[in-house]
């Protein structure tokens, strides 16, 4: 089965190759619910590969007459965004050293002791070895 965007393209390039066809119309081809045809409008909208030729009226692009004749699509799901970041977990002890380097910054400079004196309670395994990994990452 094809994706919602998907679907929204071919029964464009079926109904509607060279000219403005409505939301409407969209919906009623499709049986879609109204959401779905929304959020699969504005994606394909954001791809270029439909464009808004009035309200409520759509075309195919350039980019949307290639795609579809190539059947190239771009338009899963998925994770979108900062995938690679680092997660800081409230209270852990990285975010304690971010706080602490945040008041110490203010005050001026400050050393990787004086993190560590402010940060570790002993309950920490291996504490120095991960704050110093973690200033590294910084």
């Amino acid at each position: 089965m094809a994706w919602i965007s998907e679907q929204l393209l071919q029964t464009i390039g079926r109904h509607a190759l060279n000219e403005c066809i409505t939301r409407q119309k969209i919906i009623e081809l499709t049986k879609l619910d109204v959401r779905q045809v929304e959020n699969a409008l504005t994606r394909l909208v954001e791809n270029e590969l439909l464009e808004r030729t009035k309200p409520g009226c759509y075309q195919l692009t350039t980019y949307g007459h290639i795609a579809l004749a190539e059947g190239k699509e771009k338009l899963r799901s998925g994770p979108r965004g900062k995938q690679n970041r680092v997660r800081i977990y409230k209270n852990s002890l990285r975010s304690k050293v971010w706080r602490a380097i945040c008041i110490k910054s203010e005050k001026g400079k400050f050393s990787v002791s004086d993190i560590e004196e402010s940060v570790i309670t002993g309950n920490e395994k291996d504490a120095k070895n991960n704050i110093h990994h973690y200033l590294k990452l910084l």
